[in-house]
Protein backbone atom coordinates (compact mmCIF):
# COMPACT_ATOMS: atom_id res chain seq x y z
CA UNK A 1 0.00 0.00 0.00
CA UNK A 2 1.34 3.39 -0.86
CA UNK A 3 2.18 5.59 2.46
CA UNK A 4 0.06 8.24 3.37
CA UNK A 5 2.72 10.80 2.77
CA UNK A 6 3.25 9.82 -0.99
CA UNK A 7 -0.53 9.67 -2.00
CA UNK A 8 -1.43 12.00 -4.39
CA UNK A 9 -4.76 13.81 -4.26
CA UNK A 10 -7.78 13.05 -6.90
CA UNK A 11 -10.79 15.48 -6.61
CA UNK A 12 -13.73 13.81 -7.55
CA UNK A 13 -16.86 16.64 -8.33
CA UNK A 14 -20.35 16.02 -9.34
CA UNK A 15 -23.69 16.97 -8.21
CA UNK A 16 -24.89 13.41 -7.21
CA UNK A 17 -23.92 11.28 -4.04
CA UNK A 18 -24.69 7.87 -6.48
CA UNK A 19 -21.98 9.21 -8.91
CA UNK A 20 -19.27 10.55 -6.65
CA UNK A 21 -19.85 7.06 -5.01
CA UNK A 22 -19.26 5.10 -8.11
CA UNK A 23 -16.00 6.98 -9.12
CA UNK A 24 -14.59 6.14 -5.70
CA UNK A 25 -14.87 2.36 -6.37
CA UNK A 26 -13.66 2.21 -9.08
CA UNK A 27 -10.39 4.51 -8.15
CA UNK A 28 -9.68 3.24 -4.81
CA UNK A 29 -7.77 0.30 -6.11
CA UNK A 30 -5.30 3.34 -7.04
CA UNK A 31 -4.55 3.47 -3.67
CA UNK A 32 -4.45 7.64 -3.25
CA UNK A 33 -6.86 10.28 -1.62
CA UNK A 34 -9.85 10.79 -3.32
CA UNK A 35 -11.34 14.22 -2.36
CA UNK A 36 -15.40 14.80 -2.60
CA UNK A 37 -16.75 18.01 -4.02
CA UNK A 38 -20.56 18.17 -4.53
CA UNK A 39 -20.94 21.30 -6.53
CA UNK A 40 -18.15 23.82 -8.59
CA UNK A 41 -18.17 26.03 -5.43
CA UNK A 42 -16.85 23.61 -3.06
CA UNK A 43 -14.26 22.17 -5.71
CA UNK A 44 -13.12 25.58 -5.99
CA UNK A 45 -12.65 25.59 -1.98
CA UNK A 46 -10.61 22.71 -1.90
CA UNK A 47 -8.26 23.45 -4.95
CA UNK A 48 -7.33 26.41 -2.11
CA UNK A 49 -6.77 24.23 0.41
CA UNK A 50 -4.28 21.61 -1.20
CA UNK A 51 -2.96 20.36 -4.66
CA UNK A 52 -4.41 18.10 -6.90
CA UNK A 53 -2.95 15.33 -9.50
CA UNK A 54 -6.08 15.22 -11.32
CA UNK A 55 -9.31 16.48 -11.24
CA UNK A 56 -12.61 14.50 -12.75
CA UNK A 57 -15.20 17.36 -13.23
CA UNK A 58 -19.14 16.52 -14.37
CA UNK A 59 -20.50 18.95 -16.62
CA UNK A 60 -23.62 19.42 -15.85
CA UNK A 61 -24.39 20.73 -12.31
CA UNK A 62 -26.57 23.24 -11.12
CA UNK A 63 -25.16 26.88 -10.18
CA UNK A 64 -21.53 26.82 -11.50
CA UNK A 65 -21.12 24.21 -13.72
CA UNK A 66 -18.16 22.17 -15.26
CA UNK A 67 -16.88 24.37 -18.15
CA UNK A 68 -17.35 27.79 -15.28
CA UNK A 69 -15.58 25.70 -13.16
CA UNK A 70 -12.46 24.76 -14.87
CA UNK A 71 -12.27 28.14 -16.74
CA UNK A 72 -11.93 29.61 -12.68
CA UNK A 73 -9.49 26.58 -12.26
CA UNK A 74 -7.18 27.80 -15.27
CA UNK A 75 -7.35 31.39 -14.32
CA UNK A 76 -5.10 30.64 -11.41
CA UNK A 77 -1.60 30.02 -11.47
CA UNK A 78 -1.33 27.90 -9.00
CA UNK A 79 -3.97 25.40 -10.64
CA UNK A 80 -3.54 25.95 -14.27
CA UNK A 81 -1.46 22.66 -15.09
CA UNK A 82 -3.45 20.79 -13.09
CA UNK A 83 -5.02 18.19 -15.32
CA UNK A 84 -8.77 18.37 -15.84
CA UNK A 85 -11.17 15.28 -16.89
CA UNK A 86 -14.54 16.03 -17.99
CA UNK A 87 -17.50 13.93 -17.24
CA UNK A 88 -21.03 14.04 -19.00
CA UNK A 89 -23.61 12.04 -19.52
CA UNK A 90 -25.66 14.49 -21.65
CA UNK A 91 -23.29 17.31 -23.55
CA UNK A 92 -22.63 15.07 -26.20
CA UNK A 93 -22.53 17.27 -28.97
CA UNK A 94 -19.07 18.32 -30.54
CA UNK A 95 -19.44 21.98 -29.32
CA UNK A 96 -19.53 20.62 -26.11
CA UNK A 97 -16.09 18.34 -26.78
CA UNK A 98 -14.49 21.07 -28.29
CA UNK A 99 -15.25 24.15 -25.32
CA UNK A 100 -13.84 21.39 -22.84
CA UNK A 101 -10.34 21.16 -24.86
CA UNK A 102 -10.24 24.22 -25.31
CA UNK A 103 -10.57 24.94 -21.37
CA UNK A 104 -7.59 22.74 -21.27
CA UNK A 105 -9.28 19.38 -20.45
CA UNK A 106 -6.92 16.60 -21.13
CA UNK A 107 -9.77 13.98 -21.37
CA UNK A 108 -13.19 13.96 -22.37
CA UNK A 109 -15.23 11.06 -21.25
CA UNK A 110 -19.01 10.47 -21.81
CA UNK A 111 -21.10 8.02 -19.65
CA UNK A 112 -21.04 5.45 -19.04
CA UNK A 113 -17.42 4.83 -19.37
CA UNK A 114 -15.42 1.20 -18.67
CA UNK A 115 -14.27 1.41 -15.01
CA UNK A 116 -10.80 -0.27 -16.33
CA UNK A 117 -10.40 2.30 -18.75
CA UNK A 118 -10.91 5.57 -16.35
CA UNK A 119 -8.84 3.89 -13.93
CA UNK A 120 -5.88 3.79 -16.23
CA UNK A 121 -6.29 6.84 -17.53
CA UNK A 122 -6.32 8.32 -14.16
CA UNK A 123 -3.56 5.97 -13.26
CA UNK A 124 -1.12 7.78 -15.71
CA UNK A 125 -1.66 10.82 -14.55
CA UNK A 126 -1.35 10.00 -10.82
CA UNK A 127 2.24 8.66 -12.01
CA UNK A 128 2.74 11.71 -14.09
CA UNK A 129 1.95 13.87 -10.69
CA UNK A 130 3.98 11.32 -8.58
CA UNK A 131 7.51 12.02 -11.03
CA UNK A 132 6.43 15.75 -10.63
CA UNK A 133 6.84 15.68 -7.34
CA UNK A 134 9.92 13.32 -7.03
CA UNK A 135 11.37 16.29 -9.62
CA UNK A 136 10.03 18.89 -7.54
CA UNK A 137 12.09 17.38 -3.91
CA UNK A 138 15.00 16.79 -5.51
CA UNK A 139 15.20 20.40 -6.96
CA UNK A 140 14.63 21.25 -3.80
CA UNK A 141 17.40 19.22 -2.10
CA UNK A 142 19.75 20.16 -4.70
CA UNK A 143 18.68 23.78 -4.66
CA UNK A 144 19.39 23.28 -0.33
CA UNK A 145 22.16 21.86 -1.15
CA UNK A 146 23.76 24.44 -3.50
CA UNK A 147 23.00 27.05 -0.71
CA UNK A 148 24.42 25.41 1.75
CA UNK A 149 27.33 24.81 -0.02
CA UNK A 150 27.23 28.61 -1.24
CA UNK A 151 26.67 29.60 2.53
CA UNK A 152 29.79 27.43 3.38
CA UNK A 153 32.19 28.93 0.84
CA UNK A 154 31.52 32.33 0.98
CA UNK A 155 31.68 32.35 4.86
CA UNK A 156 34.26 29.57 5.50
CA UNK A 157 37.48 30.89 7.55
CA UNK A 158 39.73 29.73 5.06
CA UNK A 159 40.63 30.76 1.27
CA UNK A 160 37.90 28.81 -1.09
CA UNK A 161 38.23 28.80 -4.99
CA UNK A 162 36.37 27.22 -7.94
CA UNK A 163 38.67 26.52 -10.84
CA UNK A 164 37.55 25.48 -14.97
CA UNK A 165 39.27 22.51 -15.88
CA UNK A 166 40.92 25.14 -17.89
CA UNK A 167 42.43 27.11 -15.06
CA UNK A 168 40.68 29.78 -15.01
CA UNK A 169 39.18 30.89 -11.41
CA UNK A 170 35.24 30.75 -11.41
CA UNK A 171 34.88 31.82 -7.62
CA UNK A 172 36.34 33.02 -4.78
CA UNK A 173 35.00 33.94 -1.24
CA UNK A 174 36.51 36.87 1.04
CA UNK A 175 38.78 34.99 3.25
CA UNK A 176 40.74 34.33 -0.08
CA UNK A 177 40.99 37.59 -1.66
CA UNK A 178 41.97 39.09 2.06
CA UNK A 179 44.77 36.36 2.14
CA UNK A 180 46.24 37.04 -1.52
CA UNK A 181 45.60 40.71 -1.26
CA UNK A 182 43.28 41.33 -4.50
CA UNK A 183 40.04 41.72 -4.68
CA UNK A 184 37.55 39.61 -6.12
CA UNK A 185 36.95 41.26 -9.67
CA UNK A 186 40.82 41.19 -9.53
CA UNK A 187 41.50 37.33 -8.81
CA UNK A 188 38.32 36.12 -11.29
CA UNK A 189 40.65 37.86 -13.96
CA UNK A 190 42.95 35.67 -13.46
CA UNK A 191 44.21 32.30 -13.99
CA UNK A 192 44.95 30.20 -10.73
CA UNK A 193 48.48 29.44 -12.48
CA UNK A 194 49.40 32.72 -11.95
CA UNK A 195 48.93 33.01 -8.02
CA UNK A 196 51.21 29.89 -8.10
CA UNK A 197 55.28 31.19 -6.81
CA UNK A 198 57.60 29.89 -9.55
CA UNK A 199 59.03 27.78 -6.99
CA UNK A 200 56.16 25.58 -7.05
CA UNK A 201 54.51 26.05 -10.12
CA UNK A 202 56.04 22.53 -11.94
CA UNK A 203 54.35 20.60 -9.01
CA UNK A 204 51.06 22.45 -8.80
CA UNK A 205 50.51 21.87 -12.28
CA UNK A 206 51.62 18.36 -12.32
CA UNK A 207 49.24 17.72 -9.73
CA UNK A 208 46.20 19.88 -10.85
CA UNK A 209 46.52 17.68 -14.55
CA UNK A 210 46.84 14.18 -12.36
CA UNK A 211 42.91 15.25 -11.26
CA UNK A 212 41.66 15.98 -14.76
CA UNK A 213 42.99 12.97 -16.04
CA UNK A 214 41.68 10.54 -13.40
CA UNK A 215 44.74 9.35 -12.13
CA UNK A 216 44.02 11.62 -8.77
CA UNK A 217 40.65 12.28 -6.96
CA UNK A 218 41.78 14.30 -4.67
CA UNK A 219 45.28 15.61 -2.90
CA UNK A 220 46.69 17.77 -0.36
CA UNK A 221 49.77 20.22 -1.03
CA UNK A 222 51.76 23.15 1.01
CA UNK A 223 53.38 25.23 -1.47
CA UNK A 224 53.76 28.78 -1.83
CA UNK A 225 50.95 31.90 -3.26
CA UNK A 226 51.85 35.11 -4.83
CA UNK A 227 50.52 38.55 -2.34
CA UNK A 228 49.93 41.19 -4.53
CA UNK A 229 52.51 43.29 -2.51
CA UNK A 230 55.14 40.52 -4.36
CA UNK A 231 55.92 38.50 -1.29
CA UNK A 232 54.90 34.66 -0.75
CA UNK A 233 52.56 33.28 0.99
CA UNK A 234 53.10 29.47 2.86
CA UNK A 235 49.43 27.52 1.88
CA UNK A 236 48.36 24.61 2.90
CA UNK A 237 46.23 23.06 -0.70
CA UNK A 238 43.48 20.64 -0.10
CA UNK A 239 41.93 20.05 -3.68
CA UNK A 240 38.93 17.51 -5.35
CA UNK A 241 37.57 17.64 -8.64
CA UNK A 242 33.74 18.30 -9.11
CA UNK A 243 32.55 15.99 -12.26
CA UNK A 244 29.34 15.90 -13.83
CA UNK A 245 26.69 13.43 -12.35
CA UNK A 246 25.58 12.13 -15.95
CA UNK A 247 28.46 12.06 -17.94
CA UNK A 248 31.37 12.25 -15.49
CA UNK A 249 32.93 15.85 -17.29
CA UNK A 250 35.17 17.53 -14.89
CA UNK A 251 33.28 20.32 -13.90
CA UNK A 252 35.88 22.19 -11.45
CA UNK A 253 38.22 22.19 -9.06
CA UNK A 254 37.74 23.03 -5.61
CA UNK A 255 40.29 24.17 -3.64
CA UNK A 256 40.55 24.75 0.28
CA UNK A 257 43.05 26.90 1.10
CA UNK A 258 44.67 28.00 4.35
CA UNK A 259 47.32 30.34 5.30
CA UNK A 260 50.54 28.14 7.36
CA UNK A 261 53.02 31.20 7.06
CA UNK A 262 53.17 31.26 10.54
CA UNK A 263 54.07 27.85 10.85
CA UNK A 264 56.67 27.82 8.34
CA UNK A 265 58.23 30.60 9.66
CA UNK A 266 58.27 28.90 13.21
CA UNK A 267 59.98 25.66 11.61
CA UNK A 268 62.09 27.58 9.44
CA UNK A 269 63.42 29.22 13.35
CA UNK A 270 63.56 26.10 15.07
CA UNK A 271 65.71 24.41 12.17
CA UNK A 272 67.90 27.42 12.27
CA UNK A 273 68.30 26.97 15.71
CA UNK A 274 68.68 23.37 15.91
CA UNK A 275 71.52 23.98 13.48
CA UNK A 276 73.08 26.71 15.66
CA UNK A 277 72.97 24.23 18.79
CA UNK A 278 74.17 21.41 16.51
CA UNK A 279 77.14 23.72 15.40
CA UNK A 280 77.79 25.59 18.73
CA UNK A 281 77.53 21.64 20.29
CA UNK A 282 80.50 20.58 17.37
CA UNK A 283 82.38 23.96 18.31
CA UNK A 284 82.60 23.56 21.77
CA UNK A 285 83.52 19.56 21.68
CA UNK A 286 86.04 20.80 18.91
CA UNK A 287 87.39 23.28 21.81
CA UNK A 288 87.17 21.03 24.48
CA UNK A 289 89.68 18.73 21.95
CA UNK A 290 91.47 21.43 21.28
CA UNK A 291 92.07 22.26 24.80
CA UNK A 292 92.83 19.20 26.40
CA UNK A 293 95.29 18.57 23.18
CA UNK A 294 96.99 21.81 24.37
CA UNK A 295 97.27 20.59 28.02
CA UNK A 296 98.38 17.56 27.36
CA UNK A 297 101.25 18.61 24.61
CA UNK A 298 102.51 21.37 27.03
CA UNK A 299 102.87 18.88 29.73
CA UNK A 300 104.56 16.59 27.50
CA UNK A 301 106.92 19.53 25.93
CA UNK A 302 107.88 20.30 29.96
CA UNK A 303 109.48 17.21 31.09
CA UNK A 304 112.21 17.09 27.99
CA UNK A 305 112.76 21.11 28.29
CA UNK A 306 113.07 20.23 32.63
CA UNK A 307 115.58 17.50 31.55
CA UNK A 308 117.69 19.84 29.03
CA UNK A 309 117.64 22.60 31.88
CA UNK A 310 119.04 20.25 34.55
CA UNK A 311 121.50 18.35 32.45
CA UNK A 312 123.03 22.02 31.21
CA UNK A 313 123.77 23.00 34.28
CA UNK A 314 125.88 19.91 35.28
CA UNK A 315 127.94 20.28 32.63
CA UNK A 316 127.77 24.37 33.45
CA UNK A 317 128.82 22.92 37.08
CA UNK A 318 131.56 21.16 35.60
CA UNK A 319 130.68 17.76 37.48
CA UNK A 320 130.98 16.14 34.12
CA UNK A 321 134.55 17.39 33.53
CA UNK A 322 136.07 20.62 32.71
CA UNK A 323 133.82 22.99 30.75
CA UNK A 324 135.71 25.55 28.22
CA UNK A 325 135.04 29.09 27.76
CA UNK A 326 133.38 28.30 24.13
CA UNK A 327 131.48 25.68 25.70
CA UNK A 328 130.25 27.75 28.55
CA UNK A 329 128.60 30.35 26.04
CA UNK A 330 127.08 27.82 23.87
CA UNK A 331 125.62 26.06 27.49
CA UNK A 332 124.03 29.70 27.97
CA UNK A 333 122.78 29.44 24.44
CA UNK A 334 120.76 26.67 25.20
CA UNK A 335 119.57 27.48 28.43
CA UNK A 336 118.51 31.04 27.11
CA UNK A 337 116.69 28.85 24.28
CA UNK A 338 115.01 26.25 26.87
CA UNK A 339 113.81 29.31 28.92
CA UNK A 340 112.31 31.00 25.81
CA UNK A 341 110.56 27.76 24.60
CA UNK A 342 109.17 27.04 28.22
CA UNK A 343 107.90 30.48 28.45
CA UNK A 344 105.69 29.73 25.22
CA UNK A 345 104.75 26.07 26.42
CA UNK A 346 103.66 27.79 29.46
CA UNK A 347 101.46 30.73 27.67
CA UNK A 348 99.51 27.89 26.05
CA UNK A 349 99.03 25.67 29.16
CA UNK A 350 97.54 29.10 30.39
CA UNK A 351 95.47 29.36 27.17
CA UNK A 352 94.49 26.02 27.64
CA UNK A 353 93.26 26.48 30.87
CA UNK A 354 92.00 29.52 31.04
CA UNK A 355 89.28 27.95 27.75
CA UNK A 356 88.85 24.83 30.27
CA UNK A 357 87.76 27.08 32.97
CA UNK A 358 90.25 25.71 35.09
CA UNK A 359 92.20 28.97 36.45
CA UNK A 360 91.41 29.82 39.88
CA UNK A 361 90.81 33.78 40.79
CA UNK A 362 91.19 35.44 44.16
CA UNK A 363 89.44 38.42 43.83
CA UNK A 364 90.00 41.19 46.59
CA UNK A 365 90.16 44.61 47.41
CA UNK A 366 93.39 46.12 47.72
CA UNK A 367 95.23 48.99 46.57
CA UNK A 368 96.60 49.55 43.09
CA UNK A 369 100.28 50.02 44.00
CA UNK A 370 99.89 46.70 45.51
CA UNK A 371 98.89 45.64 42.10
CA UNK A 372 101.59 47.71 40.45
CA UNK A 373 104.51 46.49 42.93
CA UNK A 374 107.19 44.42 41.29
CA UNK A 375 105.80 45.34 37.95
CA UNK A 376 108.29 47.94 37.31
CA UNK A 377 110.98 45.82 38.37
CA UNK A 378 109.97 43.15 35.94
CA UNK A 379 109.45 45.73 32.77
CA UNK A 380 112.95 47.64 33.19
CA UNK A 381 114.94 45.22 32.11
CA UNK A 382 113.57 45.17 28.87
CA UNK A 383 112.96 48.66 28.73
CA UNK A 384 117.07 48.91 29.01
CA UNK A 385 118.09 45.94 26.91
CA UNK A 386 115.64 48.28 23.89
CA UNK A 387 117.05 51.86 24.93
CA UNK A 388 114.18 53.00 25.73
CA UNK A 389 112.39 55.71 28.42
CA UNK A 390 109.75 54.24 30.76
CA UNK A 391 107.65 56.51 32.80
CA UNK A 392 105.19 55.07 35.30
CA UNK A 393 102.70 57.84 36.58
CA UNK A 394 100.72 55.20 38.35
CA UNK A 395 102.69 54.17 41.05
CA UNK A 396 101.62 56.44 43.34
CA UNK A 397 97.77 56.71 43.02
CA UNK A 398 95.09 56.78 45.54
CA UNK A 399 92.57 54.28 44.52
CA UNK A 400 92.17 50.82 45.04
CA UNK A 401 90.53 48.00 42.89
CA UNK A 402 88.58 44.75 42.76
CA UNK A 403 91.29 41.88 40.67
CA UNK A 404 93.34 39.12 41.49
CA UNK A 405 96.51 40.58 42.35
CA UNK A 406 98.70 38.00 40.79
CA UNK A 407 96.43 38.08 37.84
CA UNK A 408 96.41 41.39 36.89
CA UNK A 409 100.25 41.93 37.51
CA UNK A 410 100.38 39.37 34.96
CA UNK A 411 97.82 41.28 32.57
CA UNK A 412 100.08 44.53 32.67
CA UNK A 413 103.28 42.83 32.69
CA UNK A 414 102.05 41.55 29.05
CA UNK A 415 100.89 44.69 28.06
CA UNK A 416 104.00 46.52 29.15
CA UNK A 417 106.03 43.65 27.64
CA UNK A 418 104.32 43.89 23.93
CA UNK A 419 104.98 47.90 24.34
CA UNK A 420 108.65 47.45 24.63
CA UNK A 421 108.58 44.63 22.19
CA UNK A 422 107.08 46.92 19.24
CA UNK A 423 108.52 50.07 20.11
CA UNK A 424 111.63 51.05 18.39
CA UNK A 425 115.54 51.99 19.91
CA UNK A 426 114.50 55.55 21.56
CA UNK A 427 111.15 55.64 22.31
CA UNK A 428 109.05 55.84 25.24
CA UNK A 429 106.18 53.35 26.94
CA UNK A 430 104.23 54.89 29.48
CA UNK A 431 102.07 53.54 32.35
CA UNK A 432 99.25 55.93 34.02
CA UNK A 433 95.48 55.60 35.05
CA UNK A 434 92.21 57.23 35.54
CA UNK A 435 89.09 56.52 37.23
CA UNK A 436 85.62 56.79 38.05
CA UNK A 437 83.25 55.68 40.66
CA UNK A 438 82.91 52.34 38.65
CA UNK A 439 86.30 51.79 37.26
CA UNK A 440 89.66 52.29 37.36
CA UNK A 441 91.66 52.30 33.71
CA UNK A 442 94.97 51.34 33.38
CA UNK A 443 96.46 52.69 30.08
CA UNK A 444 99.68 51.65 28.67
CA UNK A 445 101.24 53.78 26.35
CA UNK A 446 103.97 53.36 23.70
CA UNK A 447 105.80 55.08 20.42
CA UNK A 448 105.91 51.84 18.56
CA UNK A 449 104.93 50.50 15.03
CA UNK A 450 100.68 50.83 15.75
CA UNK A 451 98.25 48.41 14.94
CA UNK A 452 96.43 48.78 12.01
CA UNK A 453 92.36 49.60 12.36
CA UNK A 454 91.67 46.18 10.21
CA UNK A 455 93.26 44.28 13.18
CA UNK A 456 92.60 46.24 16.33
CA UNK A 457 89.95 43.56 17.09
CA UNK A 458 91.71 40.46 15.57
CA UNK A 459 94.90 40.93 17.77
CA UNK A 460 92.70 39.61 20.64
CA UNK A 461 92.10 36.23 19.14
CA UNK A 462 94.39 33.19 19.73
CA UNK A 463 97.46 33.07 17.70
CA UNK A 464 97.11 36.08 15.78
CA UNK A 465 100.03 38.00 14.84
CA UNK A 466 100.00 41.79 13.61
CA UNK A 467 103.25 41.17 12.17
CA UNK A 468 104.40 37.29 12.06
CA UNK A 469 107.80 38.68 11.77
CA UNK A 470 108.19 40.93 14.40
CA UNK A 471 106.55 38.35 16.43
CA UNK A 472 108.60 35.47 15.64
CA UNK A 473 112.16 37.98 16.03
CA UNK A 474 110.13 38.72 19.97
CA UNK A 475 109.51 35.43 20.31
CA UNK A 476 105.94 35.26 20.27
CA UNK A 477 103.00 32.81 19.47
CA UNK A 478 100.27 35.36 19.48
CA UNK A 479 98.54 34.22 22.49
CA UNK A 480 99.51 37.04 24.94
CA UNK A 481 96.79 39.31 24.33
CA UNK A 482 94.14 36.34 23.63
CA UNK A 483 95.08 35.53 27.42
CA UNK A 484 95.17 38.83 28.98
CA UNK A 485 91.71 39.58 27.86
CA UNK A 486 89.96 36.74 29.11
CA UNK A 487 91.91 37.39 32.56
CA UNK A 488 90.89 40.83 32.61
CA UNK A 489 87.17 39.66 31.91
CA UNK A 490 86.83 36.95 34.35
CA UNK A 491 87.97 39.85 37.15
CA UNK A 492 84.92 41.51 35.55
CA UNK A 493 86.97 43.79 33.46
CA UNK A 494 88.41 44.58 30.20
CA UNK A 495 91.16 45.24 27.52
CA UNK A 496 90.67 48.26 25.13
CA UNK A 497 93.21 49.59 22.37
CA UNK A 498 93.56 52.85 20.42
CA UNK A 499 96.25 52.84 17.85
CA UNK A 500 98.08 54.93 14.92
CA UNK A 501 100.20 53.09 12.24
CA UNK A 502 103.66 54.85 13.14
CA UNK A 503 102.37 56.62 16.05
CA UNK A 504 101.75 54.27 18.53
CA UNK A 505 99.48 52.31 20.78
CA UNK A 506 97.54 52.59 23.92
CA UNK A 507 95.84 49.48 25.62
CA UNK A 508 93.67 50.12 28.30
CA UNK A 509 93.01 47.63 31.31
CA UNK A 510 89.72 48.27 33.11
CA UNK A 511 89.45 46.80 36.52
CA UNK A 512 86.42 47.54 38.97
CA UNK A 513 86.78 49.99 41.26
CA UNK A 514 86.83 48.93 45.47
Amino acid sequence: MTEAADRANILLVDDRPQNLLALEAILEPLGQNLVRASSGAEALRELLRQDFAVILLDVQMPGTDGFQTARIIKSRERNASTPIIFLTAISREDAYVFEGYALGAVDYILKPFHPDILRSKVAVFVDLYHQREQARRHAARLRESEERFRTAFTHASIGMALVAPSGELLQVNGALCELLGRSERELLERRAADLVSPHDAATAAALADALLTGRRASYQLEHRLLHARGHEIWVRLDAALVRDGADSRPLHIIYQIQDITLRKRAEAEREELIRAQTARAEAEAANRAKTEFLAVMSHELRTPLNAISGYSELIEMGLRGPVTPEQMSDLGKIRRSQQQLLGLINEILNFAKLEAGQVHFDIAELPLREVLGGVDALIEPQVRAKGLRYIDRAQNAAVAVRADVEKAQQVLVNLLGNAVKFTGAGGEVCLDCDWDDRTVRLRVRDTGIGIPDDKLIAIFEPFVQVNPRLTRESQGVGLGLAISRDLARAMGGDIEVDSQVGRGSTFTLALPKA
